[in-house]
């Protein structure tokens, strides 16, 4: 392929990956300007849902002395107070049935 063939080919290449790279950059540009748009329509809602975050991360971001965030309870102690809410139940089945125990 010489000449007019390929010039013509090689110009249509050109035009196509012009093209799309034209709709690429209208794409991004509308982008921009809806985004820019959203943000200034939006923009006490943006911020009431940013200070939310924040105050959010604040509130998880609590330690204890030992340096573990004070929402999380350790394995330990969830089987001590499992442990205690078991002691309390078989008390409470001892003293029913020694009759002493009210109801």
């Amino acid at each position: 392929m010489d000449g007019p063939a390929w010039q013509g080919l090689a110009l249509g290449l050109i035009l196509t990956v012009g093209g799309v790279i034209l709709g690429i950059v209208i794409r991004i540009a509308t982008d921009v300007h809806d985004s820019a748009v959203f943000r200034r329509t939006h923009a006490k809602d943006i911020q009431l849902v940013a200070q939310q975050v924040r105050d959010l991360h604040k509130w998880h971001d609590v330690r204890d002395d030992d340096g573990v965030f004070a929402w999380y309870i350790r394995k330990s102690l969830e089987e001590r107070i499992t442990d205690l809410a078991h002691a309390i139940e078989e008390l409470a089945q001892a003293v029913k049935s020694t009759g002493k125990g009210g109801t």
